[in-house]
């Protein structure tokens, strides 16, 4: 981690657009014996961001979305001490972490601003501390928490992820675009992170209808694998599979191989060794969402009915369980999966899932508003 007492990258400076304050809203900043300028205390570990937050979630080894991890204190406080009036930050990052896991959201909100005005050396536990909350609060801490955390520090950053995200989750999928475009102009990001908000922007734009430059950007940043996607997810199947067959797609070859046959599925045309690709998949299918998705395609089309229906009800379960996340990346994906189970419903001895796959476009999507937490 960077330590904070560095001068700031030398470019343009951090330019974040904090909201204009609500009366009786405002956050406020830590006392100056808790300057956060000071490094990280050696006495207790530094918390990083999680690396698998979804979708600030880099694709790892082109397999993976990942649902967004959810930050559990290492230590619980016991009845004793939670009863005790907390007298520093960590005491009152503790009480916040409890009283939310009690239900009581209003009580870890007031805990996790007095958090914030003790303040902290440590600012990456200010990340943490926000990803607790619902979109508008989680936005607010992060802003608050940026105000008193020097540039120069990697939480910086990572907060400003965490105001992003609050867009993504509130279905505002613009105003997420608009975030992570203008964190990725900064200079000097660590590497880890550029990765993070190449994924996350990629995925914003989708959400957001904008496949074409979806595209491009995965295709500039190393991604194939969710180029294809994407590619399919505006409704032009044929081309993502011109694109696998070009060797552009998943770096495993199994997975390669599944996504050509699946896509090939849809659109009706004969596969090629599909017993050997079905084989081959199944030896991933506890390691990625998708890969039900992908099995239910191909266990259809090779006529084994309550296999491929029972892989797609599995994949739509996980779509509905993280209705933030697989919900909205994998709506297109979702959309096929429901109309393969209908079909089945009416005619479960004869399905036919080509339908309009080629024409077929990801939903639009739905009217930004207060979804709810991250969790």
């Amino acid at each position: 981690m960077t330590d904070a007492s560095e001068s700031v990258p030398e470019g343009e400076p951090v330019q974040t657009r904090f909201p204009e304050e609500e009366e009786g809203s405002s956050l406020t900043s830590p006392a100056e014996d808790s300057s956060p300028e000071a490094q990280a205390s050696d006495d207790r570990e530094e918390h990083v961001p999680a690396e698998d937050s979804s979708p600030e979630a880099q694709v790892s080894d082109d397999q993976e979305e990942h649902a967004p991890a959810t930050f559990e204190p290492e230590v619980d406080p016991s009845p004793e001490e939670d009863e005790q009036e907390p007298q520093d930050f960590y005491g009152w990052l503790m009480r916040s972490y409890s009283r939310m896991r009690e239900g009581s959201e209003d009580e870890a909100w007031e805990a996790a601003q007095k958090a914030l005005e003790l303040g902290t050396d440590e600012p990456n536990l200010y990340v943490h501390l926000c990803q607790q909350f619902k979109p508008e609060r989680r936005r607010q801490l992060a802003h608050a928490a940026m105000q008193v955390t020097p540039p120069s520090h990697d939480a910086f950053q990572w907060l400003w992820v965490e105001v992003a995200l609050s867009y993504w989750y509130q279905g505002n999928y613009p105003e997420a675009v608009a975030e992570f475009e203008t964190v990725l102009k900064q200079q000097g990001l660590e590497p880890r992170l550029v990765g993070v908000l190449e994924n996350s922007l990629g995925m914003s734009l989708e959400a957001a209808g904008r496949y074409k430059e979806a595209e491009e950007r995965y295709l500039a940043t190393g991604n194939p694998e969710a180029a294809v996607r994407a590619r399919a997810r505006s409704g032009d199947v044929a081309g993502a599979l011109k694109l696998l067959e070009q060797g552009i797609g998943p770096s495993e070859p199994a997975i390669h191989r599944a996504l050509e046959a699946t896509f090939q599925g849809l659109l009706g045309l004969p596969i090629p060794d599909l017993s050997a690709r079905l084989e081959a998949l199944e030896a991933f299918q506890d390691d990625w969402v998708y890969n039900d998705f992908m099995a239910g395609v191909l266990l259809v089309v090779s006529k084994r009915v309550e296999e491929g229906a029972f892989r797609l009800e599995r994949f739509l379960e996980a779509c509905r369980v993280h209705s933030n996340e697989w919900g909205t990346t994998l709506r297109w994906e979702a959309g096929i999966a429901e109309e393969v189970i209908r079909i089945l419903a009416g005619d479960a001895e004869s399905p036919d899932i080509q339908a309009d796959a080629e024409t077929r476009e990801s939903p639009a999507p739905e009217e930004p508003g207060d979804s709810g937490s991250s969790e």
